[in-house]
This record gives C-alpha cells, structure tokens and sequence, in this order.
C-alpha cells in the first residue's frame, strides 16, 4: 500500500498506512490533474492537502495571512480552522467531515467569520487574507 493514507480522528491529518489508523481509498490522481470526489467515501492524500487561496500565495505564506486575520479579528481557534480551509476553497461539507461536525455547525462558524471580519462573500474574505500582511 505504497503512497495510500490514512485518516485519523484526532486531527484529520493523513498519516502513512501502517501506524494504526483507518486507511482510504487510494485514487491514484497525478499532481495537476482533477478527479470527481466521491462524496460518501473518505478522502485521498490530495484531497486532504490544503490548497492556497491563489495562485500568488504559498501555503506558508498563507497560513501565516490567515494567522494574522485570526488574531486581527479576534477568531476563535476552531473559527481560524475554518477560515483556513473555507478560504483556501474548501467546501461547508467538506470542512464539517474534517472536523466532525455537520455542515451546519460550520455554517455557524462562517457567518461568525464574515460578521467579526465584516465581509459577505468568501472573494472578500480572501482578498482580505491577501491584504493582511500588507497592514
């Protein structure tokens, strides 16, 4: 099961098949190449990966924008949890299979996002994540 990963329900972070966790199903995407997600089974290595925002982000870049939004706006650690996924592009359902919540705990969590950072659309939400580091 060389490249095939696992999930883990501490943190939702792959770990490598082997060390006592549940494993997934292995796709096989090539890096740059899309694939239709199932929705009803687990997720693959890729999908797992958070993406950047933009195509001028880094990750880490990235993390650190959504880390001094966090700290501008007052976030809570499971609300920068989710402004890091939901603005790197990341779905409410997705998030809540991450997180084990249902999707409308995670909407919860975003119309908080929007109100304390005083947005109404993931594209300004994002647009001010790009901004943060320039403030």
């Amino acid at each position: 099961m060389a490249g095939t990963f696992v999930e883990t329900a501490s943190a939702g972070a792959p770990v490598p098949a082997g060390e006592g966790a549940i494993p997934v199903r292995d796709v096989g995407v090539a890096d740059g190449e899309a694939a239709a997600a199932d929705p009803s089974g687990p997720l693959n290595e890729a999908e797992m990966r958070p993406v950047a925002a933009t195509a001028s982000l880094s990750t880490d870049s990235f993390a650190d924008q959504v880390t001094l939004v966090a700290e501008r706006f007052r976030l809570s650690p499971r609300e920068t949890e989710v402004l890091r996924l939901f603005a790197a592009g990341r779905s409410a359902a997705f998030i809540a299979e991450l997180q084990f919540v249902t999707t409308n705990t995670v909407r919860s969590h975003i119309k908080h996002i929007y109100g304390k950072c005083d947005v109404h659309s993931r594209q300004e939400l994002i647009t001010l994540i790009e901004r943060a580091a320039d403030r």
